[in-house]
Parts: C-alpha cells; structure tokens; sequence
C-alpha cells in the first residue's frame, strides 16, 4: 500500500473525512496512509465543559500539523444538573452503561393508538431503563460515583471562576491557522443523536442539560466567551451556529456588545436559536419572559444591531422560542430594512411579521434568495393567501419550507400533522403550498379555505362513508 500514488491515497482517505474513527484505522494499515490520515483526522474539535477536553483542545493547537487542520470548533457547554445531596443525586442518577442510555433515549412513548398491553410494555421498558442504577448497583459504587460527580461539579465551577477559560481559548485559537467556524450547542441542539456529551460525564450517573440555577443565563457566558476569544485572537470567522441560548445574551453591556458585534463581522452564515424560558421553570407551563423580552426587543433594536453587523451573510437562520398565544419578536426587530449583497437562504421560526415587511424583506434580495423556510409565523398585519401570492411573484426559488401553524388575525392553519395521523409526511396543504412557490400554477391561494377543502374532502368523504354504513 506505500506504492500507491499520494494522490490516490488522499482521495481514498477523504472519502472518510467526517469519520474519525475510520481515519484512525485507515491510518494503522501503512506508513503513507498514517501520514496522509493526519491531515484529515480532526477538521473539528469537540469541545466539551471539561477541563480535560479544554485541555484537548491545547494539544492539537500545539501540534504541528493538526493544527493546520482544523476548521471548526463546536462547543458543547451544558452544565452538569446540580444536586444538593446524595440523596437528591440518588433520586435523578442514570445508567453509565451506553446501551441503558440509548435504551433510555430510544424508549418512544405510548402513541394515542397504542392498546393498554403497549402502554405497560413502554413504560415498563422506560422505568427499567431510568430506575437500573438505584435498584441494581452496590452502595460502594453508588458512592464512587458520587464522587466522581460532585468532581465534575466543581471542576465545572472552576472553569466558571476563570472566564470560562476565555484566555486559553484566545492561545488556543491564535494557533489554529484555518479556524473558520464556531458553534455552541446548548440541550444538544445541534448534536441530537451525539453521545460525547453523555458518556463523557456518566461516570457520576448523571446528565450535563443547560445551565439550570446558574448565575447567567443559558448560553449567554459561553458564547460571548467564544465570541470575544475569537476576536482577540483575530480570527475572522465565517460561520457560526447558537443555539439554545437566552434572549438576555442581547443585553450585553455597549462595549461588550460592540466587541461581539466585531466579532461577526465577517460572518457568512449565521444560525440562532434563541430560548426566552427561564431553565429555572423550564418545565411550567406559563413562561413571564416572552413578553419581557418581546418589549426590550422592540425597544433596544439589539437583535437588529447585531444581525446586521455581519454585512456580508449568504445564510441568515433565526429561530425563537414561542408559544400559541404570544411570540417573541418581530421580523422588522431582526432585520429592519438592512439588505444583503449575497443572502441566498433565510429561515425564520416563531416569529411576528407584518405582510408588507416580509415582502419588502424578500424584494431587497429577491435576485440572490434561492431558499426560504417560515416554520410557526403569525401576521400580525396581513394575510396569509395574499402573502404567498405576492411571495410567488417577487422570489425565484429553487426550495421553499413552510411549517407549523402560520397564523394571523383572521387565519389557522396547521401544516404539520401529528405523526401517528400522516405516517411521518408532509401535509398535503403544506406541501402544496410550497410547491406553488417554486414552480407556481394556476393559483390555489386564491382563498387557503377552498385549498384545504379541496385537499381534504377525500378524507372526509371517507368518513362520512364510514358513518352512513355504520348507521346503516
């Protein structure tokens, strides 16, 4: 294999490049697959709320070729939840085994058709994998464990007590020469079916999840952490991803806020997801901030400030946490009338808009927008089936995503169809909807009503089939 052509050999082992665990065995089979390996190992750090993972990420930056290798770094910064006793740990403890913990995460619970012999299988299935480690494991290992965890807990605090280790970051970025993107991912909001996170704390039995009963708020240290390391190392960042992070990150004192808004200066893609509940009450029903952070939104223009900040987007992602009665902000708070020379993809999620203001957003880039995505949008002015005409008219799209309930004063309707209901598909409307963005036709927004009739009489034609013959 060491006579193969270093050009075939790079091709071979690109292939695997976003397989780290494949490079490192392609690299035991020869000595030129061992050095071409090395330059495809690790495009991406891993960070996690560790002082060994910080520490890590100081050895690659310190090695000579690695360094020159990586590209992004995502920054998985969850704390891990506090407990105040033993016994208290006791009671919310996990397995450390990776089967229980995928068991624990795969365990679906009861759909509305499952038969009552179903739902006690699942919620057997479910408890056994929740309640194993208190019922199955010796006093000594739970006391171990214990032990291990309040280590964690502690060197948790530390990190906290130095900056989040802001001036490491800084040394750190200043040597990774082809750095070009960031992330921070909260509540595994990028890193959904990861398990780094969750192995890498298991052997106190428990959970990194958010920032719950910190001082800060969600996400708001981390990133001005990474933020502001970026900008003292002068590293020109090209695209970063946020999310779950508290809307209070846009309450940053002027000149913190300035340095974070140079900071994305020259940003190309930008995604934020931005929570406005309190982790404290995370699970209440009732969330007091949304009208908190809706009324500074609107007053501060903060949002818009450092959105337009990075003049220079091709992506813009912004997504919010809503509920059915009230959301957050408004799409003229997030991007005024500011106009990007090369913005091609846009997704706006939970969000207020008035008709005009989405139509005027979409016709200052209607010659580079190519893709757009509305998932739970309400017009507080407006109509629905006026909007997508004149959305049809002004965009040449080659991708359109509507989802969720777009509202307004007038109109409801719900795209999204429970699963168990559509077999995992589209609704019909949706799909419909989307696809007269794009290739347009004879008009079937004419009026959303006589849509929705028209696509779903089959099924109640059905159902009043059904009903005649039972009556029958």
């Amino acid at each position: 294999m060491d006579r193969l052509p270093l050009e075939i050999t790079h091709v071979i082992i690109q292939h695997f490049r976003h397989c780290r665990e494949s490079i490192a065995s392609l690299r035991l089979v020869c000595k030129s697959f061992a050095a071409v390996g090395l330059y495809y190992f690790i495009p991406e750090v891993h960070l996690l709320f560790k002082s060994s993972s910080f520490q890590f990420l100081k050895e690659v930056s310190e090695h000579p070729v690695l360094s020159k290798q990586v590209e992004s770094v995502l920054f998985e910064a969850d704390s891990v939840i506090h407990y105040s006793s033993f016994k208290e740990w006791k009671n919310n403890i996990i397995s450390s085994d990776p089967s229980s913990l995928r068991e624990r995460e795969e365990t679906q619970l009861p759909s509305r058709a499952s038969s009552d012999r179903e739902r006690r299988a699942l919620c057997r299935a479910f408890r056994k994998a929740i309640e194993a480690p208190r019922t199955t494991y010796s006093k000594s290992r739970l006391k171990a464990a214990y032990e291990h965890y309040k280590e964690y807990v502690a060197d948790q605090s530390r990190i906290r007590d130095q900056g989040y280790n802001q001036d490491l970051l800084t040394g750190v970025m200043r040597q990774l020469p082809n750095l070009k993107s960031l992330s921070l991912s909260m509540h595994h909001c990028f890193t959904p079916g990861d398990w780094k996170k969750r192995l890498a704390f298991s052997n106190g039995l428990s959970v990194a999840s958010g920032d719950a009963y910190q001082v800060a708020e969600c996400g708001v240290p981390q990133l001005r952490c990474l933020l502001l390391s970026a900008l003292h190392a002068c590293v020109r960042i090209r695209n970063l991803a946020c999310g779950s992070v508290n809307w209070a990150f846009f309450k940053q004192d002027d000149e913190i806020f300035g340095d974070l808004k140079l900071a994305i200066r020259d940003l190309s893609g930008l995604d934020m997801y931005v929570t406005t509940r309190n982790e404290d009450n995370d699970w209440e029903d009732e969330n007091p901030q949304l009208e908190v952070c809706a009324s500074y939104l609107r007053e501060s223009c903060r949002i818009e400030e450092f959105v337009t900040s990075a003049p220079h987007l091709n992506r813009l992602s912004m997504n919010f946490e809503g509920n059915n009665e009230f959301l957050p902000a408004r799409l003229c708070d997030i991007v005024g009338e500011f106009k990007w020379v090369s913005l091609t993809y846009t997704a706006f999620t939970e969000i207020d808009a008035a008709e005009n203001d989405l139509i005027a957003f979409y016709s200052r880039h209607a010659q580079t927008l190519k893709e757009i995505v509305l998932s739970c949008v309400n017009l507080y002015d407006g109509r629905w089936p006026t909007l997508l005409q004149r959305a049809r008219k002004t965009l040449n799209l080659s991708k359109a995503t509507i989802c969720g309930d777009i509202t307004s004063d007038q109109e409801c309707y719900c795209l999204d169809l429970p699963p168990e209901i559509n077999g995992n598909k589209k609704s019909a409307i949706g799909v419909a909807l989307e696809s007269y963005l794009i290739v347009g036709g004879d008009g079937p927004l004419l009026d959303l009503y006589d849509m929705i009739e028209e696509l779903e009489r089959p099924s109640w034609d059905n159902d009043s089939l059904a009903s005649a013959d039972e009556d029958e």
